[in-house]
C-alpha cells in the first residue's frame, strides 16, 4: 500500500516567550570553556545534608550491629549454637541495606555519568538573559532558560534541568564563565519567572511547534522535516525494550522481595516481621515507576514531540519547543528503520536516542532521499 504523501499535521503558532528583567538587557553573552568530570558532577549534584544524615544513621546502625554482634557471641557462648534466635539477622539485614543507600547517595555523579555520558567532557558555549549555547565533540545545542525545569547555582556549579522529571540535568563549572558574577544575576533572575511543570514522563511543552529562526540558512542539500511523533512511534523503537527489560528486573525484585515477606511471616522471626511492610513497599513503588514509562506506550495517536528542522551531509537539525540541537553524524552509532520510523541511537548512550517518521517529510521523495542520505553515513541495525 503506497505511503501518502501529503502531511496533515501543521505546526502551532511559535511560541512567545516572556523577557528576563530589564536590568539585565545590558549584559551580552557570557562564554565558557570547561572539561566537565565525574566528580564535578559528584559535588554539584551531591546533597550533603542528606549524606550528613545518612552517616549518623549509618554509625547508629553500626554501633547497634556491634552490640548485637556481641550478644550473639554471649548466647552461643552460654547456650550453644543451638538456642540462638533467627532475629539476631535482622541488624545486619538493616546494616546492608543503609549501606547500599549510602553508596546510592554518595555516587550520585557516576551514576548520573552512565546515564547521561554527554554531561562530562570538554564543553563550550555561553550564556545570555535569555539562552544557553553548549558544544561539544558530538554537536551543539542551545535552550531557552525560561522553559528551564531546575535552574540554580550550588556549590560553585550552573546546574540546569530542561525535563519534566529534573533528571538530565547539566552541571558547568561557575569559574569556567569569563563573569561568574554575571552568570549569577542571570541565574537569580531567571529563576523569579520560571513556571512550575508538573513531573512527568511526556513533556507537555514540546507538543508546541516552534519554526526555525527567519534569518536561519539552511544547507542546499538540506532535506526538510516538519511535524509530530506520536506515542505509538515509540514502539518502533528500542523503548520498548528497555521497558521490558526494566520490568523482568522489577518482576525478580518484586518475586523476591514478596518471598521473603511470606517467609518472615511464617517463620519464628518475629522481631523482623516489620519488615514485612516495606519489603511489600518496595516491590509496589517498584512497578509504579515501570508503569509509569509503560504508559506512554499506550496513548496511541498521543503528541510526544512536534519537531522542525533537516538532515544534510553534515548532520541532523532539530528544532523544538525546548530545544535547537544539532548533532553530526559521528554522534550517532547506527540507524533502524521500521514501518516508516527511524530510530539514531548515540553512540554515547544507546537509551537516548532521535526518531524521524515519515509524515514529517513533504513527500515519498524527501523521505527516500532522508533515508538514503542516513544509509550512507551510518550502519543498520
Amino acid at each position: 500500500m503506497p505511503i501518502d504523501s501529503s502531511n496533515p499535521y501543521q505546526t502551532p503558532t511559535t511560541l512567545t516567550l516572556q523577557s528576563p528583567d530589564s536590568v539585565l538587557e545590558s549584559i551580552d553573552k557570557i562564554p565558557f570553556q570547561a572539561s566537565v568530570t565525574v566528580s564535578d558532577l559528584r559535588w554539584a549534584l551531591l546533597s550533603r545534608p542528606t549524606l550528613y544524615i545518612e552517616l549518623a544513621v549509618f554509625g547508629l546502625i553500626l554501633l547497634v550491629n556491634m552490640l548485637n554482634l556481641l550478644s550473639f557471641v554471649l548466647t552461643v557462648v552460654r547456650n550453644g549454637p543451638a538456642n540462638v534466635s533467627p532475629g539476631y539477622l535482622g541488624m545486619p539485614i538493616m546494616l546492608a541495606g543503609w549501606t547500599y543507600i549510602v553508596w546510592k547517595t554518595w555516587s550520585v555523579g557516576e551514576r548520573h555519568a552512565k546515564l547521561f555520558p554527554s554531561c562530562i567532557g570538554d564543553k563550550a558555549g555561553w550564556i545570555s538573559p535569555k539562552y544557553i549555547y553548549c558544544e561539544d565533540k558530538s554537536g551543539s545545542s542551545q535552550s531557552q532558560l525560561l522553559l528551564a525545569t531546575y535552574l540554580r547555582i550550588k556549590h560553585d556549579y550552573l546546574i540546569m534541568a530542561f525535563d519534566p522529571m529534573r533528571s538530565a540535568k547539566s552541571v558547568i563549572p561557575l569559574q569556567s564563565f569569563t563573569d561568574p558574577g554575571a552568570v549569577k544575576e542571570i541565574v537569580k533572575s531567571v529563576r523569579g519567572n520560571l513556571k512550575p511543570v508538573p513531573s512527568r514522563v511526556m513533556d507537555d511543552r514540546l507538543t508546541k511547534g516552534i519554526s526555525l529562526p527567519a534569518a536561519e540558512v539552511i544547507p542546499s542539500d538540506a532535506i526538510c522535516l516538519q511535524g509530530p511523533i506520536l506515542a505509538s512511534d515509540l514502539r518502533n523503537t528500542s523503548y520498548p525494550t528497555h521497558i521490558r527489560n526494566a520490568s523482568l528486573v522489577a518482576l525478580a525484585l518484586s518475586s523476591v522481595l514478596i518471598g521473603m515477606s511470606v517467609g518472615i511471616w511464617k517463620s519464628e522471626l518475629h522481631s523482623i516481621r516489620f519488615l514485612i511492610f516495606f519489603l511489600i513497599l518496595a516491590a509496589v513503588f517498584l512497578w509504579y515507576r515501570i508503569l509509569k514509562f509503560i504508559r506512554p506506550l499506550w496513548s496511541g495517536d498521543k503528541i510526544v514531540v512536534i519537531n522542525n528542522g533537516y538532515i544534510a551531509d553534515s548532520g541532523l537539525r532539530i528544532v523544538n519547543a525546548l530545544h535547537d540541537v544539532v548533532c553530526s553524524w559521528s554522534a550517532f552509532q547506527s540507524f533502524r528503520e521500521t514501518n516508516g520510523t527511524v530510530m539514531l541511537p548515540l553512540v554515547e548512550n544507546t537509551k537516548t536516542f532521535h526518531v524521524l517518521n515519515r509524515r514529517q517529510f513533504q513527500s515519498d521523495e524527501d523521505w527516500q532521499a532522508a533515508l538514503a542520505l542516513i544509509a550512507s553515513k551510518l550502519p543498520m541495525k
